[in-house]
């Protein structure tokens, strides 16, 4: 297996976010590209990254395969991807995973290949009835202004008014968002009816991280259901979280 991808950064980011979620990751790689899947230890944060054959600049693989990784490790090496380092990813004669940034020079690194089978998480069929789409640097943002505040956040989609309402509610302080189309603060809503739900603040904390490298982020709601973010990565990638709502 070896694989070549333009931009290290992307990898650098995106690993950081999925790292605050899940210790252990265990990549699938096969025809169609590659895939990671997975639950946290406490079944609230689903991570779904995925990115097709295509994205790849090198992509040389004989069947199936995968690769498992520490992401403490991973993610250590992968931070010192710098702007115009593209990534190269391949597995050793000794049975380690190779990490090499090219760019002004050529840097090596390599950590333990972990025998971690990929998890069997099942495809979620959810139904969701408000979903909006907005730049990733938003919604960081937004939940950046609630952390302070309080560990619990609520999102609220409004669709009279095409707005998402965002807030938390501390023992002293309150505060509240309000992201609409007529802003310019969401490039698209769509909404059957009103939905509300809440959510633990550390995880969208976490999550929006990858919004370093991402182009656009989709914002799925229900009433008293998971939240979905969807990132548009580049060269048609994605990285998705689902996160269970708080049951207070």
């Amino acid at each position: 297996m070896r694989l070549e991808f333009r931009d290290a950064r992307v990898w650098r980011y995106s690993m950081i976010s999925i790292a605050k979620i899940i210790d252990e990751a265990s990549f699938q790689v096969d025809d169609s590209g590659i895939r990671l899947r997975a639950l946290d230890p406490s079944s609230i944060v689903l991570v779904d990254f995925e990115y097709p054959r295509q994205a790849f600049t090198v992509y040389e693989l004989k069947g199936r395969d995968y690769f498992g990784v520490g992401m403490e490790d991973f993610t250590k090496i992968l931070k010192r991807a710098g702007k115009g380092d593209e990534l190269v990813l391949n597995k050793t004669p000794d049975g380690r995973l190779s990490i090499v940034f090219r760019g002004r020079g050529l840097r090596r690194f390599s950590i333990p290949n972990l025998d971690i089978p990929p998890q069997d998480v099942p495809e979620l069929s959810l139904e969701f009835s408000a979903r909006v789409k907005m730049l990733p640097k938003i919604l960081k943002d937004v939940v950046k202004e609630m952390e302070p505040i309080s560990d619990a956040v609520v999102f609220e989609a409004v669709p009279e008014e095409e707005k998402i309402i965002v807030k938390a509610t501390g023992d002293v302080a309150e505060a509240e968002v309000e992201l609409s189309v007529a802003s310019g603060a969401l490039l698209e809503f769509e909404a059957t009816s009103r939905a509300a739900s809440s959510f633990t603040v550390d995880y969208l904390v976490n999550i929006t991280a990858v919004a370093q490298v991402s182009e656009y982020v989709y914002l799925e709601l229900a009433d008293n259901a998971p939240i979905k973010l969807e990132y548009g990565l580049p060269q048609e990638g994605k990285l998705t979280f689902y996160v269970a709502p708080r049951s207070e």
